[in-house]
């Protein structure tokens, strides 16, 4: 496995990740401060991973020479 596909991988994992722990956050049927609480840091941790997987593929379009997409 290259380096960019390796690198793509990532992100496509982390990107599934992120999809996963954003539904799960929506799909909460916990009321009050605590579920509150909780349904924003799993939804930190979705923009997280989002984040980093935009990392891992702008990595991989540098590696290639071409342009984020």
């Amino acid at each position: 496995m290259t380096d960019t596909t390796t690198l793509r991988t990532h992100c496509a994992v982390l990107r599934a990740h992120a999809r996963r722990l954003r539904a799960a956050a929506e799909d909460l049927r916990d009321q009050g401060p605590a579920a509150e609480a909780f349904r924003a840091e799993v939804a930190a941790l979705a923009e997280r991973c989002a984040t980093a997987a935009g990392g891992f593929a702008l990595a991989a379009a540098q590696l290639d020479g071409r342009p984020h997409a």
